[in-house]
């Protein structure tokens, strides 16, 4: 085999394993390799405001939690993504003097123009397929005991994402799944993630991964002046 000192760059789609909605609503995918993959987002619990006891406490549940949570073939991704605040994040006020109101508005555009941002916090819940000989095994099996077990997989899911919910409900987690009945919420979160750009991504026939970056450029007839 000869060697290629210059490989060709692997494609953003690469990255981004993102093969079939399993559910109606895509809030579970499959990954290439055969795993099961779903997201939360949370909401920040402030502590500026809590007590050194409120603060264990919380440190306390959320350690719990992830003991509840644990199990060799669960793995957990944390993303903290970084953009800029919505306008709506500033309160409007109401203020009996002009000056007041103007100083407000004056200090809420520069706020808003130069040092405001936003920190979301995306948690993904990936399910890993057994190992290589396990899957020869299930391979060897039975269709309708191959069966099973990828079902029983898919309800191992359901079950952890119900105890997740429960145990961080202070962080209030919200489903990701379709938007608007179109876009699949997961990969345009981890593509945002990943290139710091909102974008809609819809669900397709084919892999939801290669559909996240697909561009379609179209080319027409330009004009170009010649001189002599």
């Amino acid at each position: 085999m000869r060697f290629n000192p210059f490989p060709k760059e692997r494609q953003l789609s690469a990255y981004l394993p993102l093969a079939l909605p399993v559910t109606d609503d895509a809030d579970i995918i499959m990954l290439d390799d055969g795993s099961l993959f779903a997201m939360r987002e949370l909401q920040p619990a402030p502590w500026e405001t809590k007590s050194a006891l409120e603060l264990l406490y919380q440190y306390s549940a959320l350690n719990t939690a992830y003991c509840n949570l644990a199990h060799p073939s669960v793995v957990f991704h944390i993303y903290i993504c970084r953009e800029r605040a919505d306008r709506s994040v500033y309160p409007i006020g109401r203020f009996t003097s002009p000056v007041a109101e103007d100083i407000d508005t004056a200090y809420r555009e520069a706020l808003l123009a130069t040092t405001l941002w936003w920190n979301t916090i995306y948690l993904g819940i990936q399910i890993c397929p057994p190992s290589q000989i396990g899957e020869i095994i299930i391979e060897k099996k039975p269709k309708n005991t191959a069966s099973e077990l990828h079902e029983e997989r898919f309800e191992r899911m359901e079950g952890l994402l119900t105890l997740l919910n429960y145990q961080l409900a202070a962080y209030k987690p919200r489903k990701l799944g379709l938007r608007d009945g179109v876009f699949a919420e997961i990969a345009e979160t981890l593509a945002f993630a990943m290139t710091g750009v909102r974008r809609p991504i819809g669900l397709t026939t084919g892999r939801i991964g290669q559909a996240a970056f697909f561009q379609l450029a179209a080319t027409r007839h330009e004009k170009v002046p010649l001189s002599n």
